[in-house]
């Protein structure tokens, strides 16, 4: 086994995928494998390091020199050597990437966990109000010419006016542009949802014409790259998550438990049920009102097992 160990191309090749399966088992055998196999991917994120990787390279580190002093065969010499040499490339690329960047700001990140809201003052005095499991990366470096975050999640934006700076919120599923306004967007996995509360935006999705709102208009990215939903008339002058609701018009039940489960944390098994429609409101701060509320709504039963959620019909 040990003879693929004298090949110094070895952890070249694996890198780079083109191994043989049995030079992939053997390879994967080796002690001190997993250790370099974490740097590795460390790297390849290409962002500020995960903080256990310094601790990590020091007990990578110890090892190294240990096995160094203690006699071995000329191919674990090797081996030793190869991982040595890319390991030490690889933290130095980890911590140095930041600077290798130059004109190339980090953004500021701010998220939120399972029912959790956060409010974030922005460098003009424009603010976001993020809701739960939502996420927000602040590029500050262009500020006066261009405003842009990107947001992962759902937010509510006031947005200070300022004609020679667009207001950019961009998102997998699409961007939003606006020069000073009170809008908020949805973009989870299987919705885009942009409202405008004052003002006028520009609302943009992936494979689909543009569209404007203004003051009090809503509409949703259809999937598929459909085009938008019919722009509707928004009865809130907030979201209502903003002051621990949701409310729902006619919105499907698979919308609705997947903000519940943001909201609370749990997982949730509605097998069967889920193109069912549901109208109505529930608080964000009593799982049980809120499951009696919708399972009540649609003649549904529910079990509640730790953090899993069982929804049934009666």
């Amino acid at each position: 086994m040990n003879q693929i160990f004298d090949d110094d191309t070895l952890l070249a090749r694996w890198l780079s995928g083109t191994l043989t399966e049995q030079e992939k088992r053997q390879l994967e055998q080796h002690p001190d494998f997993p250790d370099f196999e974490r740097l590795v991917r460390a790297a390849d994120r290409l962002r500020t390091p995960d903080p256990e990787v310094p601790g990590m390279w020091n007990r990578f580190s110890q090892k190294i020199a240990f096995l160094q002093a203690a006699p071995k065969p000329q191919s674990r010499r090797k081996l030793l050597y190869w991982i040595s040499a890319a390991a030490a490339a690889v933290i130095l690329l980890v911590f140095a990437w930041p600077f290798l960047q130059p004109g190339k700001e980090q953004p500021m990140l701010v998220s939120t966990g399972v029912g959790e809201r956060k409010t974030v003052r922005l460098p003009d005095g424009s603010s976001v109000r993020l809701n739960a499991v939502s996420s927000i990366s602040i590029y500050k470096d262009q500020w006066d010419h261009q405003r842009r975050i990107q947001l992962d999640g759902e937010a509510l934006f006031e947005v200070v006016k300022n004609p020679n700076a667009p207001f950019l919120v961009e998102s997998t599923q699409g961007t939003v542009t606006v020069l000073g306004t009170v809008f908020s967007v949805k973009t989870r996995a299987d919705e885009y949802a942009v409202h405008c509360f004052s003002g006028r935006v520009k609302a943009e999705a992936a494979a689909a014409q543009s569209i404007i709102l203004n003051a009090g208009q809503q509409s949703t990215a259809l999937q598929n790259g459909q085009g938008w939903s019919p722009v509707e008339p928004t009865k809130d002058t907030l979201p209502p998550w903003t002051s621990g609701n949701s409310r729902y018009e006619n919105a499907r039940l698979a919308t609705v438990l997947a903000d519940l489960k943001i909201q609370y944390g749990v997982t949730i098994q509605a097998n069967g049920l889920n193109d069912r429609q549901f109208t109505g409101a529930y608080p964000h701060n009593n799982l049980d009102v809120a499951l009696k509320i919708i399972c009540g709504a649609l003649e549904l039963q529910y079990e509640i097992k730790g953090k899993t959620v069982t929804i049934l019909p009666k």
